[in-house]
């Protein structure tokens, strides 16, 4: 347990008595910096402020932009039909300045990584209004100044990220924000940004599994939630790893992965990941692990087609989009596996070519 560090509920911190909660102290955390007083969020004020197009050229310093929409200056206000003054979101484009030296200072980087740190983060908010709850974040976006680390959970709706998705990196089950110079290609990929060592620490000797590997019953929340986090989470940190050139810690993370996990596909998600996994197999030279994975996902897939297809034979309801989605993935396996494996390759394609005869014309695949 770490009591010094404070967990936020973002669905409860659209609520004014919530929002009152993080200006307090709570065990060992410090009160979140939120500097709004609480007239500026009561229930009933500010509750949601719409986006009004200012037509500001460039981007707004988020504590600018904070200052303006809390602001109770009738002035800076616009009037409704009815009369009402209300306050506006005036641009979507933001920026927090950096001083390089401050994030230092703060232990949030070190200073071997001083001239990969980025001094203005520009970003877009994503939405056309502004929530109790964002209003909250932004109080402490714009008012943290790198004091104290800044989490999103990964099971959190991207939505949620304020459009600072290409400054957040990976560390395990939590995103965390870093003034970094963005990798826009990285952030963007399946995998995502990852602050690699870190992440590695984490999953490799801090993580616990308990029983996932050996269990005789995994139950419903295990199997098509936790299972995918885990892998994608695996796939996030060996992907970056082998991007990296730290070729031996990604072949160890893959090790990890196989000796925690257990080795089943309950879902497609899972059929998917493993893909990818394999993927990275055979690009780090692991060629028979490979092969082996690529057997078990084909096999699923055969299965599941397998099944599809008497269904649709007898008359009766089959799952097109499971239709659709299988025949696309071992598409992607036969082709994929042409290059290290031409032998693996041709054997799933006969599959392949049999099922895409017979779903084609039905599904106009």
């Amino acid at each position: 347990m770490r009591p010094y560090v404070r967990i936020v509920n973002l669905s409860l911190l659209g609520t004014d008595w919530y929002i009152k909660q993080m200006k307090t102290k709570m065990n060992e955390s410090a009160p979140l910096p939120i500097t709004m007083d609480d007239s500026k969020f009561k229930a009933g004020t500010r509750d949601v402020i719409f986006y009004n197009d200012a037509k500001i050229p460039g981007s707004l310093e988020l504590k600018d932009v904070f200052d303006f929409i809390t602001s109770d200056n009738k002035q800076v206000m616009a009037q409704m039909q009815s009369g009402e003054e209300v306050n506006y979101l005036p641009t979507k484009n933001f920026r927090l300045s950096i001083n390089p030296d401050q994030v230092i200072s703060t232990g949030t980087l070190s200073a071997d990584k001083k001239a990969q740190i980025d001094t203005v983060l520009n970003f877009t908010y994503p939405g056309a209004y502004v929530t109790k709850d964002n209003l909250a974040l932004m109080d402490v976006l714009a008012h943290n100044n790198w004091k104290r680390p800044i989490y999103f959970a990964v099971s959190v709706p991207s939505d949620n990220f304020m459009g600072l998705n290409k400054y957040l990196y990976n560390e395990g089950f939590a995103y965390r924000l870093l003034p970094l110079k963005p990798d826009t290609a990285a952030a963007a990929s399946e995998s995502g940004q990852a602050n690699s060592v870190v992440m590695y620490n984490n999953l490799m000797n801090k993580f616990k599994w308990g029983n996932l590997k050996t269990a005789k019953y995994l139950d419903d929340v295990s199997l098509t939630q936790m299972f995918p986090l885990i892998t994608r989470s695996y796939l996030s940190l060996i992907d970056n790893l082998r991007k990296e050139g730290r070729a031996d810690l990604a072949k160890n993370a893959l090790a990890k992965y196989r000796e925690v996990t257990p080795d089943i596909i309950p879902a497609p998600e899972i059929a998917w990941r493993q893909f990818y996994m394999a993927k990275l197999s055979y690009e780090l030279g692991q060629t028979d692990s490979a092969d082996k994975e690529i057997n078990k996902i084909a096999d699923y897939i055969n299965n599941s087609l397998a099944y599809n297809y008497l269904q649709f034979k007898d008359g009766k309801p089959a799952n097109n989009n499971q239709i659709r989605f299988s025949l696309s993935l071992l598409n992607q396996i036969v082709t994929y596996t042409k290059t290290y494996n031409p032998a693996l390759s041709e054997k799933w394609k006969a599959p392949l070519d049999h099922y895409i005869k017979d779903f084609g014309a039905t599904l106009q695949y």
